[in-house]
């Protein structure tokens, strides 16, 4: 596992506005409480929304959801209940009343990870050079004119 594989983007939405987006590390903890890496339902207080509702994280090279909120998380039309676990597709997300969550592969993964390529031993180096024209006559660089 690469330390890319550590990190996952993650956008919430409510009511079609997002509420958050970012690059996160795992696992993502979601909820109204301060400690979480993903705040939501704390402004105004929204005593629906646990205060660690949900977690993110990676178990067995799967990236898993797991609810740990007393009234349950949707994903894919069902209620997730408390302590149970799923594993989320590509495209998933899933909903925390109307906070809605997608969580992503990390933008990083999807190109090209450079520690890796330095560390091939690979390396490719492209000079560009760009020449300026020829001034016209009677005209220096550096110097106004008179």
């Amino acid at each position: 596992m690469s330390d890319m594989e550590d990190f996952i983007d993650v956008k919430v939405t409510q009511r079609g506005r997002e509420i958050a987006e970012g690059c996160y590390k795992l696992p993502v903890t979601i909820g109204r409480a301060e400690h979480n890496s993903v705040r939501i339902g704390h402004s105004p207080q929204d005593m629906t929304i646990s205060r660690t509702h949900a977690i993110i994280q990676r178990a067995a090279g799967q990236l898993q959801l797991v609810d740990k909120s007393a009234n349950g998380t949707v994903y894919r039309c069902e209620r997730i209940k408390q302590g149970n676990a799923v594993d989320l597709g590509v495209a998933d997300s899933f909903e925390i009343f109307d906070f809605k969550t997608r969580p992503e592969r990390n933008s990083t993964e999807r190109g090209f990870d450079i520690r890796s390529f330095l560390n091939s031993g690979i390396h490719i180096i492209a000079l560009h050079v760009r020449f300026a024209p020829k001034p016209a006559s009677g005209l220096r660089f550096g110097s106004a004119r008179q």
